[in-house]
């Protein structure tokens, strides 16, 4: 059975306000999804800091940043691969 957007992107709580309660303790408002490698992945951004979670496989992946801009930090999220 395919799993859920839930099960596939982690986050803990969204919230009716926006605000996306994320693992870690992070909470972020700006929250949208994009393609990495063909699997669909959280991008979260606030304050200039922004947070990418993907699943690929059984694995999940994060990449955060600071002070670069998004359409940046998706490229180097597209260009992270899974070591065999």
């Amino acid at each position: 059975a395919a799993l859920s957007a839930q099960q596939t992107i982690p986050y803990l709580v969204m919230h009716p306000d926006g605000v996306c309660q994320l693992p870690g303790g992070l909470y972020m408002k700006t929250v949208e999804y994009v393609d990495i490698n063909g699997n669909k992945a959280l991008v979260s951004e606030e304050d200039n800091y922004i947070v990418i979670t993907w699943k690929e496989d059984e694995y999940f992946f994060e990449l955060s940043a600071n002070e670069i801009d998004k359409d940046t930090v998706i490229k180097i999220a597209k260009s992270t691969k899974k070591c065999n």
